[in-house]
């Protein structure tokens, strides 16, 4: 889950600041809420609650990585503890 307060950063700038942008060499897969993407998403903003799978190197099987991916409600719970943390 990521949680961004940047309204202009990138996927690629969140892999860059995660510091694992070596990924980003190898062929890559992406999936948003299970639509096939292009590379060129890696420059665009993450959606508010969208669902997001990257695969790197060789890619896995794509059903069970989307029937897997993260859905709305542990967005919300993820974006409920870091609000509320240290508190």
């Amino acid at each position: 889950v990521v949680h961004v307060h940047a309204d202009d950063l990138t996927w690629k700038e969140i892999f860059e600041s995660l510091e694992i942008d070596e990924y980003l060499e190898l062929s890559q897969i992406h999936y948003s809420d299970g639509t096939d993407w292009s590379v060129e998403v890696l420059d665009r903003r993450p959606e508010p609650y969208e669902s997001v799978i990257f695969t790197f190197g060789e890619n896995g099987n794509k059903d069970l990585l989307v029937n897997n991916s993260v859905d709305i409600q542990v967005i919300e719970d993820a974006e409920y503890d870091v609000e509320n943390c240290g508190s």
